[in-house]
This record gives structure tokens, C-alpha cells and sequence, in this order.
């Protein structure tokens, strides 16, 4: 038997207002179309600690997928840190 996955590579911004006070938290829910889902939560501490979980998941019994999540710091004006 084979087992064949299908690879989705998907990358999302999460915004995080820099005035809020720490810890920094974002979710983000993302459909990617067919069977295929990936939840992330993050949170960033005072310190500059980044955690993340990511939920991935699909109705299909038989069908697997990988998917990733990237995380950039970046200024106000975009410019990646």
C-alpha cells in the first residue's frame, strides 16, 4: 500500500500591534482549500520568546498533507529584523 501526502507550503502574516503590552499574542486560522486546515496561536514574551502551536487536520481519512508556519519579526514599517 501507498500512502501518498501532498505538501502545502502557505505563508500567512500575523499582526501584532507593538503597543500592546507583553506577552504579545496572535491566531490565525487558515482554509487551504479541500479537505486541508491549519490553526496557529503564538505568543511573544517581554524577553523576546517566541511559542507557537499549530493545529493541522483534514476530513479525509486517507489523504495527509504537510504544512509549516514561519515566524519574522519585523519594524513598523516592514523592514524584517
Amino acid at each position: 500500500m501507498t500512502v501518498m501526502q501532498e505538501q502545502v507550503f502557505l505563508v500567512k502574516n500575523l499582526l501584532l500591534a507593538q503597543s500592546k503590552p507583553f506577552p504579545l499574542k496572535g491566531s490565525k486560522f487558515t482554509e487551504l482549500g479541500g479537505h486541508r486546515r491549519m490553526e496557529t496561536s503564538i505568543t511573544m514574551s517581554k524577553g523576546g520568546r517566541v511559542d507557537g502551536v499549530t493545529r493541522i487536520w483534514t476530513d479525509k481519512h486517507w489523504k495527509g498533507f504537510t504544512g509549516f508556519v514561519a515566524v519574522t519579526i519585523a519594524d513598523r514599517a516592514g523592514n524584517v529584523l
